[in-house]
């Protein structure tokens, strides 16, 4: 028991103390962030002018990849079943309300116009789910993929980097401090901000090795957006196919009708018949 005692009193002691560092630290970084806002401490840019210029990059493609995964996103929301989706579809909603209105006791013009036009309309439906369903795959996942992988990976090292930057200019405004005074302390001082500096180093390198690694995939994402439009044309090419394929039948619906108007037609077409 008293060995168990000693040891639970060791480890609540080492968590003490450790809680002490952190609570000291975040004291130090909250003053250096405060003198820097008063300008009454420098800050250092520990980025270079390469990886300036690859954050901006960087943030270019977030907030274009972003804004068009926004605008995707709500159009093609694969959560839902395709039965559902389906039901929400226009054409499909008109295609049932033709059908139902094609249904008659006695068959006219109008019944068969309304039942093939069901028809196409249906078709139209599929054609659409189908397009979004390729969409889905082929450019909102890769765009969620990036944005909820690589983009947090690289804010979460730029906030971790900013962190130990402020570690490293606290400790060289207390190691200059202690240097002026002739403190004691100045060689762990020192040995606090040589630490902080190796810290900055590694971290910065690990950003821009992330920065880079994102802005390598530039042309796959211009990719995604080209295929996009290769996405569209294809959608609105089969669209055209079974409008082309069926127009024709409903005009030979109504030519051949005994109801075919009177008013607007060569006479001899009239006069064929």
């Amino acid at each position: 028991a008293i060995v168990s005692w000693s040891g639970s009193s060791i480890r609540n002691s080492h968590r003490q103390q450790l809680l002490l560092a952190t609570m000291k630290k975040q004291f130090f970084r909250v003053k250096q962030l405060t003198d820097q806002r008063f300008f009454r401490a420098g800050k250092t840019e520990v980025l270079s002018d390469d990886l300036q210029e690859a954050d901006r990059k960087v943030e270019y493609i977030r907030s274009a990849c972003s804004n068009m995964g926004k605008k995707l996103g709500p159009m093609y929301s694969g959560q839902e079943s395709r039965e559902k989706r389906m039901k929400k579809n226009p054409e499909h909603a008109l295609g049932l309300t033709m059908q139902e209105n094609g249904e008659c006791e006695e068959k006219c013009l109008l019944s068969t116009v309304l039942t093939e036009c069901a028809e196409i309309e249906i078709n139209l439906a599929n054609e659409a789910l189908d397009h979004e369903n390729k969409v889905e795959q082929l450019v909102v996942t890769p765009l969620n993929q990036m944005l909820c992988t690589e983009v947090p990976n690289i804010q979460k090292t730029k906030s971790k980097l900013a962190k130990l930057t402020l570690d490293m200019d606290s400790a060289r405004t207390r190691y200059q401090t202690a240097v002026k005074h002739g403190t004691a302390n100045v060689s762990s001082i020192k040995d606090e901000l040589e630490d902080a500096e190796q810290k900055v180093e590694q971290c910065r390198d690990a950003l821009a090795s992330e920065m880079f690694q994102l802005i390598s995939r530039e042309a796959d994402l211009a990719q995604i957006v080209v295929q996009y439009a290769k996405l569209q044309r294809a959608y609105h090419e089969s669209a055209l196919k079974v409008l082309e394929e069926r127009i024709p039948e409903l005009e030979n619906n109504i030519n051949d009708s005994p109801s075919k108007p009177m008013y607007g037609f060569p006479l001899e077409d009239h006069l064929y018949e």
